[in-house]
């Protein structure tokens, strides 16, 4: 898919007293459209590729209704493929949030690689890996990685220990079988191990039946202390 720059306000040079006119948002962009937003932006004819960087504030990228920003941010026109780095922060269509120290999209608007990824779901979960690679079109691999779907903050924003949590030296998600599998799983209730399993998979979330162990839901509160609900 090759991917064209907006005319006129597509890139925006942003220095010291100049301001932004016009910043289009998400919803009026044309397809295939690229914004940019940065303090230095160079374009390569040859290759196609368009860098953007920002000392005093992060690149901001939009894209397809996703928003993408980082110290550096890297896009070929060509190739569809955008690299961002320093910072990173997508914002994608659906409201999930990733943040990485780098991160790199293929040209369907995909991870492909990131160092240091952390993923919260639109419903509330959380997922973090030290790095993640999509292998193939089907096949995304996520090394020394932890997922819970309960709030790792409390209500001031500080850092808490989930509910309950499981932590795998690698995780794949395999889109045909529809499938998430574990090696090497750890499960921890509010913060203390409670079980380690060689191998372990369920179906991935796109999946609404399927046989099998239910697992249970766990929850805690200093009143009623530990319980479990079994799924119907």
């Amino acid at each position: 898919m090759r991917r064209r720059l907006l005319t006129g306000a597509a890139v925006v040079l942003l220095g010291p007293g100049v301001a932004l006119a016009q910043q289009p948002s998400s919803e009026r962009l044309p397809p295939e459209a690229l914004y940019i937003e940065a303090e230095d932006v160079t374009r390569d004819g040859d290759t196609g590729e368009v860098a953007a960087r920002g000392e005093n504030e992060r690149v901001l990228a939009r894209f397809e209704g996703r928003n993408l920003r980082g110290r550096e941010v890297t896009y070929n026109l060509n190739t569809g493929v955008a690299t961002a780095s320093g910072d990173v922060e997508l914002i994608d269509v659906d409201g999930t949030v990733v943040t990485a120290d780098r991160l790199e999209l293929n040209e369907n608007l995909q991870t492909g690689v990131a160092v240091n990824l952390a993923v919260r779901g639109v419903d509330g979960s959380h997922l973090m890996a030290a790095t993640a690679v999509r292998r193939s079109q089907a096949v995304n691999e996520l090394n020394y990685a932890l997922f819970t779907p309960c709030p790792i903050c409390d209500d001031d924003g500080r850092r808490k220990e989930p509910t309950w949590s499981i932590q795998a030296r690698k995780v794949v998600q395999d889109e045909s079988l529809r499938a998430i599998l574990y090696e090497n799983a750890l499960f921890r209730v509010g913060g203390v191990p409670v079980l380690w399993l060689p191998f372990f998979a369920h179906p991935d979330p796109t999946v609404e039946r399927a046989s099998g162990f239910l697992v249970p839901g766990i929850e805690y509160d200093e009143a009623r202390g530990f319980r479990t609900n079994s799924p119907i």
